[in-house]
């Protein structure tokens, strides 16, 4: 019981830190991005987008070790086993290091191709090939010292981590929009990047030092069983690590190359406000992660998957609430925001948050499989859907254009890791339709509640911030209310009210 109230705990705890700094989060990226697009242009930001796209690809490097890694500290940690801890670390800050250049030396690789997707008519001023290769920085110097934190989440201290991270994206984001307007230098916005980039990992690591001051002892080299179990999981991971980078950002490349850096610019601002409202999700999602990871290394994995239906029925909720808000006021917030020339047609606001629902729901799926170690199983699933987004993009650009790109990415998704992953984590082909089943349900539900709403906002012309915080605020609490009241008796919706219930004592302690 002491365990369940310590996990509990720790859940919440990192989940309400998560969020409090997501929301920060949020309104620092809208204040950037206004700045990036009042100072520099919507071209500026296409090239942003698409950059950080094609290296964020090339994150397949890490082959996902980050989470093999932070899989294997769950069971020395749960046996206070700390010289493992330690050897453990000790290896993982090489591993990281070998990335870092790696990343680095493919990303140089790709450089000969920037023209094909950026040319002069574009409006960019800054030589491209710079402007890439700090980006390219930015994201190699992310593993660079990065091996510390892992022990901060796997211990289920990602609270602390979300903090760190959260005091240096502050100082970047304000020190970014000073030179956006100050100077207009859009060199110098980037070098920040790099800056502060590097700057978190050393901070993480000082303060995982004086946490766990055992690392700073000197540890025995990592041992042959142990590299062993560690690349088998890895080798495992690999396919899924690139069959996900292709799958995730791929879009935005065609995109670019169909419709050039401005419209990207316009498509941007709608991932911005999805990819902020997306961030929650994940920062609740992964809030479990390693309260599973711990439940699994002292309990049996029959426990966390009675669990699963629990977290997807929170994960939806989340989601679908989301969603909904996002259909009904993401364009009267672009045009408040940004500007009513950033507007695009709305079939393609549509698809695109259909997207992110689809991978928002699946994100509660990932975090069970990478907290229970399941890694061998399902992993060309990825690649699979990688191939499959590529084939469809091109098939359904052609019949009905841009929307057809995220459309593309939809039905690459539910055809391959939807059912994978249900079928490893649920179990066999009852699993994943008990799974698509209740997701069938939840979606209905989710869709007649956004028509209901859609055709009372028709009604309203929002002209000002002032009617879109009223009416977004009467949303919420309508939509929220609406959905306690159809779930009140289902034993999801109680089973998770109790455990926030019982967390309020403990959180307050």
């Amino acid at each position: 019981m002491v365990r369940s109230e310590s996990r509990t705990y720790n859940i919440f705890r990192n989940a309400f830190v998560s969020v409090v700094c997501q929301c920060i989060t949020i309104l620092l990226g809208f204040a950037c991005r206004k700045a990036l697009i009042a100072s520099m242009g919507l071209a500026y930001v296409g090239v942003n987008s698409l950059f950080s796209s094609i290296v964020s690809m090339l994150s397949f490097v890490e082959l996902g070790i980050g989470n093999a890694i932070v899989f294997s500290l769950y069971k020395p940690i749960a046996d206070h086993d700390t010289e493992k801890i330690k050897s453990f670390i000790s290896y993982y800050k090489k591993i990281y290091n070998y990335i870092a250049c790696a990343i680095f030396a493919i990303g140089i690789i790709v450089i000969p191709f920037l023209d094909k997707f950026v040319t002069a008519n574009d409006g960019i001023r800054e030589n491209i090939y710079v402007m890439y290769i700090l980006t390219l920085i930015t994201t190699a110097c992310t593993y660079l010292y990065a091996a510390p934190k892992t022990l901060l989440i796997a211990d289920q201290n990602q609270y602390i981590e979300k903090i760190i991270y959260q005091v240096c994206h502050i100082a970047q984001v304000i020190l970014q929009i000073v030179i956006l307007f100050v100077w207009k230098d859009y060199y110098l916005f980037l070098v920040v990047q790099i800056i502060f980039s590097l700057s978190n990992n050393l901070l993480a690591t000082y303060i995982t030092n004086k946490k766990y001051p055992y690392l700073k002892t000197p540890s025995r080299k990592i041992s042959r069983e142990n590299k062993y179990a560690l690349f088998t999981d890895v080798r495992a991971m690999f396919l899924y690590k690139v069959g996900s980078s292709f799958l995730n950002y791929v879009s935005n490349i065609f995109i670019s190359y169909y419709c050039g850096l401005v419209f990207l610019g316009k498509i941007a601002n709608y991932i911005l406000i999805l990819s902020t409202l997306s961030g929650v999700v994940t920062q609740l999602t992964s809030a479990f992660s390693a309260s599973v990871g711990n439940k699994r290394a002292i309990e049996s994995s029959s426990d966390c998957k009675n669990t699963f239906f629990q977290a997807l029925f929170v994960t939806v909720w989340i989601t679908g609430f989301f969603a909904v808000g996002y259909f009904l006021f993401a364009d009267q917030f672009v045009a408040i925001i940004f500007g009513q020339d950033c507007i695009v047609d709305y079939n393609v606001v549509i698809v695109i948050g259909a997207l992110y629902f689809v991978q928002d729901t699946h994100s509660i799926s990932t975090t069970y499989r990478y907290a229970l170690g399941v890694f061998r199983k399902g992993r060309y699933a990825p690649l699979v859907a990688s191939i499959l987004n590529i084939v469809f993009s091109v098939i359904f650009y052609k019949l009905i254009g841009v929307s057809g790109l995220f459309i593309a990415t939809i039905l690459a998704r539910l055809l391959t890791l939807g059912i994978v992953d249900a079928y490893l984590i649920i179990g066999g082909r009852t699993g994943v339709l008990s799974y698509y089943y209740q997701m069938f349900k939840y979606i209905l539900v989710i869709s007649v509640l956004f028509l209901s709403m859609k055709f009372i906002m028709d009604m309203i012309h929002i002209h000002n911030i002032v009617l879109f915080i009223v009416c977004a605020t009467s949303f919420a609490v309508i939509y929220n209310l609406i959905w306690y009241m159809i779930y009140r008796n289902g034993g999801h919706c109680r089973y998770v009210i109790s455990r926030l219930v019982d967390a309020i004592p403990i959180f307050r302690h």
